[in-house]
């Protein structure tokens, strides 16, 4: 069984937080701090392994039923999600979660965001989140809109919101690779190599929310936005 889609996106910016911009070490070289692949078998229970070195495994939470099972990709599996919920009291849900640590945190410095996904329309709903930290302030998100356009976003300790968004639906039953970057002054979206959305960032934007790493849904809740398509190479990289 294979699966396809993927996201994209152009920007919009709020003020920065003056007293969130505390010093920072700046990373000489970048480093994945979460690294995904999926290539066990995501439906044993088993937890995902981080490949990055920095022992972030993803553990599957689930509610009302809901599972990750795994689907075929390349030469190995991807992870695939319960649909959304339309109507009814029963609604599966599932979501794979990695704990806080300081390592997810990238504070000022630059921080690359990726996954690559596949789905159908049927799988976004009204609102689809692929990645989470956090869902307040200081978090950074990767997301598709209600018409499959994806949204890379990152805020502001104290809340300030950086959109950059595709105005191109990319929910077509094709895989394809999303990449967010933030910069001290950018915040850019990248599908499949090429550059389709930015937006500019405040060089104080200071992104740390002590929230954990969500891969499929940015919570367990009824009515989070959650993606019910397929996603495989997920990867967290700071510094650089």
């Amino acid at each position: 069984m294979r699966l396809a889609s993927v996201l994209v996106t152009v920007g919009v910016v709020l003020a920065p937080s003056p007293a969130a911009s505390a010093a920072v070490p700046v990373a000489p070289t970048p480093t994945a701090v979460a690294k995904y692949r999926f290539e066990t078998a995501v439906d044993s229970g088993d937890s995902v392994e981080d490949l990055s070195g920095w022992h972030h495994p993803l553990r599957l939470r689930t509610a009302e039923g809901g599972r990750v099972r795994s689907v075929a990709h390349r030469d190995g599996y991807a992870a695939g999600f319960p649909a959304p919920c339309r109507t009814g009291a029963a609604c599966p849900r599932a979501v794979l979660e990695a704990a806080d640590a300081p390592s997810l945190r990238p504070g000022l410095r630059r921080l690359r965001f990726a996954a690559s996904v596949a789905a159908l329309p049927s799988a976004v709903g009204d609102g689809a989140v692929v990645l989470s930290k956090g869902d307040g302030p200081g978090r950074y998100e990767l997301r598709l809109g209600a018409a499959g356009k994806p949204n890379c976003v990152i805020a502001d300790q104290s809340g300030a919101v950086v959109l950059a968004r595709s105005t191109t639906p990319v929910i077509d039953g094709q895989w394809h690779r999303i990449v967010c970057t933030r910069t001290t002054t950018a915040l850019t979206v990248v599908v499949d190599g090429v550059k389709v959305g930015s937006a500019l960032v405040p060089a104080a934007t200071n992104i740390g929310a002590d929230a954990p790493l969500r891969v499929g849904a940015s919570d367990l809740s009824g009515r989070s936005e959650r993606f019910g398509g397929a996603l495989d190479d997920v990867v967290v990289v700071v510094g650089g």
